[in-house]
This record gives structure tokens, C-alpha cells and sequence, in this order.
């Protein structure tokens, strides 16, 4: 992978507080941690559970079930190697029934505002991932396993095609004083994927993710996301604020929201490669 293709895909990470996508979040299966953990086995599964599950889960894509959005991301990255790193990025989502795209443009450090990616994930179909490279005048597709900055996945940061998994309730907790549920995702029979297992704990009072733990196939915690605050716009109660621990390499993120906007209509050639190529051309 060259330098140029990395810093492209390594955008998608800024996508995960506009659409709250840590449900599916996963892993490659070759990740290894700094610490032994023992295999965790899934509990065991019953009519009732999966029910529950799938209506746990059913209330979140409700909640997040917004036609058009727009907002302004920051993202802090501190690694033992690099020390802190700080980005932006201004990012516009159009989601309808069975398709949602996202563009992702990077905005601050300046120097790196010529970087922009388009994906674009259809129910059934593997997730559409695009940049356009200036250096060749081309466009970039890249697959939504391929990692990315900090060690995590596109197909982490964008929802993780949920159509393919099975959910189990699993049990409630009280997390900073609030009542959630507790739900296990696990891919369905024939389905393959480098997402292994996730847990996801959903507030009760707004259906939203406050914790997610994220297992390789071997059971050792990857990842471990915190949602640290919310907030109210047009009616609609979204994340503001999450932090993330990537055990695989001691790195610590913050995501937070500047601002978060949903019109009731955006012009559909925002959308488009023809877009894309505009932002990056405009800004180089």
C-alpha cells in the first residue's frame, strides 16, 4: 500500500460520530494485544434472546435514521511513537432505505486538505470505498478490510454491513448510572468477514451505543470504545463525544463533534466521484 493510498483510507476513522457506527466494529483475525486473554466463547442463544436482540438493534437504526446529515469532526490520536496528532474533517451523509453514502473530507492540517474519500454501502453488497489520487489523476477503490490509521478497518468505521450478523441480547448493566442492554453481533451461517465478535452496550433511554467491546477470533479485546457524551439537534439525540483504546498498539483517540447539522434536503452531486475529485483538485 503506498503512503498516498494509506492517508486516504486512513480518513474513514473520522466517519464513526456523525453516524454512530460502533455496533459491528471489528478486527482482523491476525491482531494480536500486548496482553494473553483467554478465548470468550458466546453465550448460548435462544428464540427470546435473538428477538430481543434484533429489537435492541431495530431502535438503534431508528434512532439513527436520518436522510441527510452534515457535520465537522475532530479527531485526536495519541500513539508512544508519535505522540498527538490532530485532524478535522467537514463530513455529508445521504442515507435512504437500503443505501448510504458518505463523503469524508479532511479540512485541517491545511497541507492535508487535498485528501477526500467517497463510500458508499448498499444492503446485501460489499461497501463501495473511493479517494482520488491527484498524483495519477485516478480513482482509488480499496476494500472496507484493509486497515487503516490506529489499526482499525473501514468496514469498522462505517457500520460494519449489518445485514450480515446475528444479534443476541445478552443481559443488562448499569454503566455511569445508566440502564443498558447488552448485545452480542455474530456473523450469520455462510457469511465470511474479519469482523470477529462484538459486544455493544445500548443506553435504554436513547437507544444510542455508551460502550463497545471489540474480540478477535481468539477472544483478546482489540479495542474498547467509550461514548462520553451526547446532544440534542432538531430533535434528534445523536454522539457528540467518544473515546477509544486500541490495545492492539497502546494508541488512544478522541472523537468529538464541532457541529452536527440535518438538512431536510442536500443536492445529490454532492454525492458523486465527480465531488470528490472537485475537493481534492480545488484543495491541492
Amino acid at each position: 500500500m503506498t503512503e498516498e493510498f494509506r492517508k486516504f483510507s486512513c480518513y474513514f476513522f473520522l466517519i464513526i460520530l456523525v453516524l454512530a457506527a460502533c455496533l459491528a466494529a471489528g478486527c482482523n483475525d491476525d491482531e494480536t494485544v500486548n496482553k494473553k486473554a483467554e478465548p470468550i466463547q458466546s453465550k448460548p442463544a435462544s428464540a427470546d434472546t435473538h428477538q430481543k436482540g434484533e429489537q435492541i438493534v431495530a431502535a438503534y437504526l431508528k434512532a439513527i435514521d436520518i436522510p441527510y446529515s452534515k457535520g465537522r469532526i475532530r479527531m485526536t490520536v495519541n500513539t508512544p511513537d508519535e505522540g498527538t496528532k490532530i485532524y478535522e474533517a467537514e463530513v455529508i451523509r445521504r442515507q435512504t432505505s437500503d443505501q448510504t453514502i458518505t463523503l469524508t473530507h479532511v479540512v485541517k492540517p491545511e497541507n492535508e486538505s487535498d485528501l477526500a474519500t467517497l463510500a458508499i454501502e448498499k444492503k446485501g453488497q460489499k461497501t463501495e470505498n473511493v479517494s482520488y489520487a491527484q498524483s495519477t489523476s485516478k480513482f482509488v477503490e480499496f476494500d472496507s478490510s484493509k486497515q487503516t490509521f490506529g489499526g482499525l478497518t473501514a468496514t469498522e468505521l462505517l457500520g460494519g454491513e449489518l445485514d450480515r450478523y446475528t444479534f443476541n441480547y445478552i443481559g443488562e448493566k448499569n454503566i455511569d448510572g445508566v440502564k443498558s442492554y447488552e448485545v452480542e453481533s455474530t456473523l450469520k451461517p455462510g457469511e465470511q468477514s474479519p469482523l470477529a465478535r462484538v459486544t455493544t452496550f445500548f443506553r435504554e433511554d436513547n437507544s444510542l451505543p455508551i460502550e463497545i467491546h471489540i474480540f478477535n477470533s481468539k477472544g483478546e479485546e482489540l479495542r474498547t470504545f467509550h461514548i462520553t457524551d451526547y446532544k440534542t439537534i432538531d430533535g434528534h439525540t445523536v454522539t457528540w463525544k467518544t473515546t477509544i483504546e486500541n490495545h492492539v498498539n497502546n494508541a488512544k483517540i478522541t472523537l468529538e463533534a464541532l457541529n452536527l447539522s440535518f438538512p431536510a434536503k442536500m443536492d445529490e452531486a454532492l454525492f458523486t466521484r465527480d465531488n470528490l475529485k472537485k475537493l481534492v483538485v480545488k484543495r491541492a
